[in-house]
């Protein structure tokens, strides 16, 4: 009955956690990979608290926390690969790899960012106001698209 209670608990905070994590409640979103973690000791999973750290080091990274990020991720795959968890080891080592993409990159999220993001948005709605004001001079009768990412998400491509 316990074991249900908790299983049950831990899905309710995953929803939240990956809810808030998508609307960049970041701080939130970290304690509730934390709570998930405690919930999944409880349930006696150590593979499942590995992946909420795994989840709360995704957090970092969005928040520009890299090297945080990178420490958490490097002792989880360490012990993940201890146990035989394969597929934890794995996505450490996918978040390692996003995690200094994002850092190289200067992608995260953190208050210089965001700045950069509000001025961003600004220059695309002046331009969106220019296209409409300029559309009926365009003689070819295509009209530039602009592309806004409503999600904000971090995209990195292979060079």
């Amino acid at each position: 009955n316990l074991f249900i209670r908790l299983k049950t608990l831990n899905a309710f905070l995953a929803t939240l956690g990956g809810g808030c994590f998508l609307c960049r409640y970041l701080s939130t979103a970290i304690a509730l990979a934390r709570y998930q973690r405690y919930v999944a000791l409880l349930m006696d999973d150590a593979d499942l608290a590995s992946k909420c750290t795994v989840n709360e080091a995704y957090n970092y990274i969005h928040a520009g926390k890299i090297n945080e990020a990178l420490v958490m991720l490097r002792k989880v795959k360490k012990d993940s690969a201890l146990r035989g968890d394969n597929l934890t080891a794995s996505m450490c080592k996918s978040a390692i790899l996003f995690a200094k993409r994002v850092g190289k990159a200067s992608l995260y999220e953190g208050e210089e960012q965001q700045q950069q993001q509000m001025e961003k948005e600004t220059v695309i709605e002046e331009e969106k106001k220019s296209v409409e004001n300029e559309h009926h001079y365009l003689s070819s009768g295509k009209r530039r698209q602009l592309t806004v990412d409503d999600f904000q998400r971090i995209r990195i491509f292979r060079e």
